[in-house]
């Protein structure tokens, strides 16, 4: 709009009047200079006043087509901005009557001004963002879903209402070209690209956000009452689930963290999966809780993760890339914790986690510092064929269902001193095999120390 008004035409000045009868004069004036003193009769000095009139007349001319060109773009502008101003305050109408709607308490008025917005943002792009921000507002709002056998029609309604918000974002958010269309394929004409959304303390019914793309996203605090999915989304910028409360299976299947993602104290009471997900900046899941399993295999992470003070249930990491710091620092794995081929580029720290169950490191990569001190294994720690490349520190660890570290390679050694292993177990003698260089001195309680041969 300011674009706009700044090209309203100025008016005249009078230094442009005389401008132009200075042109005109020195058309003519010039035109006299040069040919008057060629001149030989009477009848040629005619001809050379003739001339120069003409000139003048010519720059006169000239002059007056530039004002009518200007008098007919002013005209144009002027129909042009008041052709904006009528859109500008249809949709300024239109918009408030949705708002006004979407504050009814008839769950049919709610809809229809839902459906307004929704029309409003794809005729009109420069209010998308408005629009979106509008609806994310109105799921922030407090809310709690009917049980399936709650009579109250009210509630009834209003869910209705929550899912049908949820899916005109879900209808313009997502963006369901392949990734390898690329730039090939035009987007869908109902794809609105580049949307924030921020749906901090929301309740979400749908959860159907499969190949979102958004250049923000905030679902901090978040409330999923059914399954959430995630599949193929992209988020451009830094994204949050902190806090947020998955009631059912959440999939993240393919999913790329271009900035930074946080899901820091979310809980997952289903099982999450990341199987092949990207984060190129940070991840964190710091405190979060995994009550079902968690599969994370294929992913790659290439700025820091953060898994501080995490509970993990059944979980699996095989195959993924950690291309940073990866912290699982007092971390508890609650069931088999699967780290099998495994790759940390940077520095692993598993100081103070605990495993409950199984820790399978088969065949995994350490090419930075690996960090288990005061570790527990409860389970059997499988290190099978495991590379080291940098230090491995044990230090004060606790076996308790045995150890397998065969074929295991480490180029800089490994330190175990203070740790602690348990020779017997309810099922009989623990089955373990120790790195070359370290022996075992069997103590009357039945656990050993590790120590240097």
């Amino acid at each position: 709009m300011g674009r706009q008004r700044r090209r309203i035409a100025e008016r005249i000045r009078w230094w442009w009047v005389v401008l132009a009868t200075a042109a005109v004069l020195a058309a003519v004036g010039t035109t006299l200079a040069l040919l008057l003193p060629q001149t030989t009769s009477k009848q040629e000095q005619i001809e050379v006043v003739r001339t120069a009139l003409a000139a003048g007349a010519g720059v006169g001319a000239a002059i007056t087509v530039l004002l009518a060109f200007r008098r007919q773009q002013h005209h144009e502008e002027a129909t042009e901005r008041t052709d904006y101003d009528a859109s500008e305050r249809r949709i300024t109408e239109l918009y408030t009557k949705a708002v006004e709607q979407l504050g009814s308490d008839q769950a049919p008025v709610r809809l229809g001004g839902l459906h307004a917005l929704e029309r409003l943002g794809q005729s009109a792009a420069a209010h998308r963002q408005t629009i979106v921000d509008v609806i994310c507002a109105y799921l922030r709002m407090p809310y709690s879903p009917p049980a399936d056998s709650d009579p109250n029609n009210v509630r009834q309604q209003e869910l209705q209402v929550r899912k049908t918000a949820e899916r005109i974002l879900i209808l313009h958010l997502c963006d369901s070209r392949l990734p390898i269309d690329g730039q090939t394929v035009a987007a869908d004409i109902r794809f609105w690209d580049g949307m924030r959304v921020d749906l901090n303390h929301a309740t979400l019914t749908t959860g159907d956000f499969n190949q979102l793309h958004v250049s923000e996203a905030d679902f901090a605090n978040a409330t999923f009452t059914s399954k959430a999915s995630f599949d193929g989304a992209e988020f451009a910028g830094e994204t949050s689930f902190n806090g947020a409360v998955f009631t059912g299976e959440a999939h993240f299947f393919r999913t790329m963290f271009i900035g930074k993602a946080t899901f820091d104290g979310a809980t997952f009471t289903g099982n999450a999966q990341f199987l092949q997900a990207t984060f190129t900046g940070n991840a964190s899941f710091n405190s979060a809780t995994f009550t079902g399993s968690l599969m994370f295999d294929q992913a790659t992470v290439s700025g820091d993760a953060w898994f501080r003070d995490t509970t993990l249930a059944r979980s699996s990491f095989e195959d993924t890339r950690f291309f940073r710091i990866v912290r699982f620092e007092k971390t508890k794995f609650t069931d088999v914790a699967w780290f099998r081929d495994a790759k940390f580029a940077d520095e692993a720290r598993f100081s103070q986690a605990a495993f409950t169950k199984n820790a399978n490191f088969t065949d995994a990569r350490f090419k930075g510092k690996a960090s288990f001190d005061k570790t527990v294994f409860d389970g059997e720690a499988v290190f099978f064929r495991a590379q080291f490349a940098s230090a491995a520190v044990f230090t004060d660890a606790r076996f308790k269902g045995g150890a397998i570290f065969v074929s295991t390679r480490f180029a800089q050694g490994a330190s175990f001193h203070s740790a602690r292993a348990l020779m017997t177990t309810s099922g009989g003698a623990a089955v373990s095999s120790w790195p070359s260089g370290w022996e075992v001195e069997l103590a009357s309680d039945g656990w050993a120390t590790l120590r240097e041969a």
